[in-house]
């Protein structure tokens, strides 16, 4: 080929089969953690035995794998959820306020807000771009439906094993509580001060820390470390537009609300 001679504003394009290398980041209780990267089609159970493992101190059922092309679609559902629950409460409380007694305003407020603070505090707790993975020792996820195929920003947090139980909501005191082996959900909601008065004992739910919830409080069979007991305030009859906790759980979904996040948070 002739060897052509450039001239000033000339633009040279040189294209390449190359592509920009793919990472995940492995980071908590790992042997070593860090950014790896990974070829194309590799799985997480590969990855996994590269990074040797896990440590003897890792809490398997509470590890969060995110994915960051879930993350934007996700951010928006949530924003999407939040500022239409703010509006239907918006409504409701006008149209109750509307020839209403001095108490019920008291009390249509009283439960506006209790609302409100249920509904912020269960979507701060939101693993925005989470994925349920169940995750094994990497010879034993090898092959499973868990061992997803890796892609670009993917992330993968393996925490140590929680030593608590969450209890928030419609309780005396919404706080962690030492977890103790056999122990019923009864048990950590007597630690805490007990249900409080407008207390829904029937709505109450439990968040696992893989994300999965258990709704009712009579199907509550068991509680496990890293465990959060949601209680959500009472809905009377003529309040019962408003959002309650099943459809936040519902609508944001449960598997959002994985408990091994809330370490993270502080909490």
């Amino acid at each position: 080929d002739a060897d052509l001679l450039l001239k000033p504003l000339d633009e040279v394009t040189v294209r390449t089969e190359l592509k920009a290398a793919r990472t995940i980041t492995l980071t908590g209780q790992i042997v070593r953690p860090g950014v790896y990267p990974v070829a194309e089609g590799e799985r997480l159970s590969s990855v996994l035995e590269r990074a040797g493992g896990y440590t003897d101190r890792a809490f398997l059922k509470g590890a969060v794998f995110t994915r960051a092309s879930l993350r934007k679609i996700e951010q928006e559902q949530l924003d999407n959820f939040l500022k239409a629950q703010e509006q239907r409460i918006l409504s409701t409380a006008s149209t109750v306020t509307i020839g209403a007694e001095k108490e019920e305003v008291a009390a249509q407020q009283q439960a506006i807000q209790a609302r409100r603070e249920m509904l912020r505090l269960l979507a701060s707790k939101v693993v925005v771009g989470r994925m349920v993975v169940h995750l094994e020792t990497p010879d034993r996820l090898k092959g499973t439906g868990d061992d997803v195929v890796l892609i670009e920003g993917d992330t993968l947090e393996v925490p140590e094993p929680p030593q608590s139980v969450l209890v928030i909501g419609s309780v005396r005191n919404s706080t962690s509580v030492q977890y103790k082996p056999g122990a019923d959900a009864e048990y950590y909601i007597n630690r805490v001060g007990g249900f409080a008065k407008e207390a829904d004992k029937k709505e109450t739910h439990i968040v696992r820390a893989d994300g999965s919830a258990i709704s009712s409080f009579t199907n509550i069979r068991t509680v496990e470390p890293g465990d959060s007991i949601i209680v959500p305030p009472k809905a009377e009859e003529k309040y019962r537009m408003l959002p309650t906790i099943r459809d936040v759980v519902q609508t944001i979904g449960s598997a959002l609300l994985g408990i091994a996040a809330l370490s993270v948070l502080g909490l």
